[in-house]
């Protein structure tokens, strides 16, 4: 994955400000720049250049470089074959399936059902927010309230550990500030929703296609894998939402038809690249259908910022004129074997 990969090519995380991808040299501040051709390439010479002179500094000459590059020294670099800029390849099913296509349906429309106690905590509770940092419970056990601004600096650590992908830093945040966030964009609210799963529990699909949860969305569905995310998203909702969105559709309103246009580029996009054949012209679609989701998605939700994630899969075109299409290369395989080891008993019985 992507962390990994970063480690073993010898970058910062790809939360840094200065070097957000392994691809090319464009900053976190330019993510919403989708003009692939102003996009400065990194160079192996640059990488080994700054990598050396970090291997070879001390401790405050180490940070100066991570500061100004993000480089830092791998072993894999003794290796005189090894292009960090081209061998690190990002991996499709990380990047399309539990990045692009999970974030869109979760972050940008949110998908999530609201439970009665949820709608509660999500609206009286507000008032008494509390996180890690600031006002917690008190000793009687009651949350402690948070004044306007403690609330909006809460909210706006919570944003930042979500853009940065620090999931793990949300486990000392309450709950009411998870579920604010969640429920800011409620596109597939519980109405949608609850028409969605009807409508999808209808259509029949081959049985070695995993459809996931039949009530995605839900909390308690359980974890849902990169191959249920590609049916949720690629199948089973274009089939049910274009009947319903489009013009003549029963839900249908200019606002919906809008959200579900730019979505389809996005699915166009991810059917394209993940198809097990590729051809220059299906690159070049690839490349505009993506970059037409991005720019609709900019005008549609300009809060949203762009993750990094999203920038890296603009790149995805020239790994498959390097390797081929991303079935040869993709981390399905990986996992798969790492869903073998972990059945392994590990205390000697």
């Amino acid at each position: 994955d992507a962390p990994a990969l970063r480690k073993a090519v010898g970058l910062k995380s790809y939360s840094s400000a200065i070097a957000p991808c392994s691809l090319c040299s464009i900053t976190k501040a330019q993510l919403g720049n989708f003009d692939i051709f102003s996009w400065p390439r990194r160079t192996a010479e640059f990488h080994r250049e700054h990598a050396q002179r970090w291997r070879d500094g001390n401790e405050k000459e180490r940070v100066k470089i991570e500061d100004e590059t993000g480089i830092r020294w791998s072993e894999l670099l003794r290796l005189p074959y090894w292009d960090p800029t081209k061998y690190a390849v990002i991996d499709a099913m990380h990047n399309l399936f539990l990045a692009a296509l999970s974030r869109h349906l979760t972050f940008v429309w949110g998908m999530l059902w609201k439970d009665s106690r949820s709608q509660h905590d999500a609206g009286s509770d507000t008032e008494s927010m509390a996180g890690s940092d600031g006002a917690g419970p008190s000793k009687k056990g009651k949350k402690a309230i948070h004044s306007p601004d403690q609330q909006t600096a809460a909210l706006e650590k919570v944003v930042k550990h979500l853009e940065n992908g620090h999931l793990s830093s949300l486990k000392n945040c309450r709950h009411d500030y998870l579920t604010a966030i969640a429920f800011a964009s409620h596109i597939l609210n519980n109405v949608e929703l609850a028409w969605i799963w009807v409508i999808a529990g209808r259509i029949h699909l081959p049985t070695w296609v995993d459809r996931g949860p039949k009530q995605f969305g839900k909390a308690g569905v359980g974890h849902i894998k990169a191959d249920q995310w590609r049916t949720i998203a690629t199948i089973l909702l274009p089939l049910v939402l274009i009947p319903q969105w489009s013009a003549g559709g029963a839900r249908y309103d200019e606002s919906r038809a809008a959200v579900l246009k730019n979505f389809l580029d996005l699915i166009a996009a991810v059917n394209l690249i993940s198809s097990k054949s590729v051809s220059a012209r299906r690159i070049e679609r690839m490349a505009q259908h993506l970059k037409k989701y991005c720019e609709g998605l900019r005008l549609l939700f300009p809060n949203y910022r762009i993750p990094p994630s999203l920038h890296q899969s603009f790149h995805l075109p020239e790994l498959l004129y390097l390797f081929g299409p991303v079935t040869s290369f993709w981390g399905f395989p990986f996992e798969r074997f790492n869903g073998i080891m972990h059945n392994f008993n590990h205390n000697g019985r």
